[in-house]
């Protein structure tokens, strides 16, 4: 990729002008509206509860919906520093992508991004289409930013390791504060990578 590509890219993340993104020849990006909620929340049901339903007492089903919901999906996309996409995969969406500019778990001057959210479905796992969607943010964003961070369950090992292979390192532990949570699960860890060194 030029350098002024990239240049251009931060520019569009920090104007909050989300536009489809081509990042291979299989794998796009799609902005989420809030016209997209129902199809968000549908692929969400099917995303999350495999993976993440033995931390809940009710499975997860709370948390899904108010997570999911068309309110609170309408406060995150108001967020002028939130970026919100559709993973499409030969077409297909097979996923979600969210995170968040100047977003800072320091709280000192570091320009970070936070990556909030990443769910792909079982189908395409072993694609590497998670380990390109980083790669691909860290690259269009290095101009811009000093540091890409995230929050993983602890319990998480798969995704812990993944972001480990991928040069993320723990830097802190922090806790899910949610209903329906079971305690022994709500541990969480801090994972960082440096992408731009000062």
């Amino acid at each position: 990729m030029e350098k002024g590509d990239t240049d251009k890219s931060v520019i569009v993340f920090m104007d909050a002008k989300m536009e489809r993104v081509t990042i291979t020849g299989e794998i796009e990006l799609q902005p989420i509206s809030v016209a997209d909620t129902s199809k968000l929340q549908q692929l969400m049901f099917t995303i999350y509860p495999p993976i993440y339903a033995h931390l809940w007492i009710d499975g997860g089903q709370s948390y899904l919906q108010i997570i999911y919901s068309k309110n609170n999906i309408k406060q995150e996309l108001l967020n002028p520093q939130s970026r919100y996409f559709f993973v499409l995969y030969n077409k297909e969406t097979v996923g979600i992508i969210k995170f968040v500019l100047d977003k800072n778990y320091r709280k000192d001057e570091s320009k970070m991004i936070k990556l909030h959210r990443i769910y792909l479905l079982n189908t395409v796992r072993g694609k590497g289409v998670g380990s390109i969607l980083l790669k691909w943010l860290e690259r269009e964003i290095a101009s811009g930013f000093e540091e890409i961070w995230l929050e993983v369950m602890d319990t998480q090992d798969k995704a812990i390791q993944f972001y480990k292979k991928l040069g993320y390192v723990i830097v802190g532990k922090a806790t899910l504060r949610s209903i329906n949570i079971k305690a022994q699960f709500n541990g969480m860890l801090i994972m960082s990578k440096r992408i731009n060194q000062k």
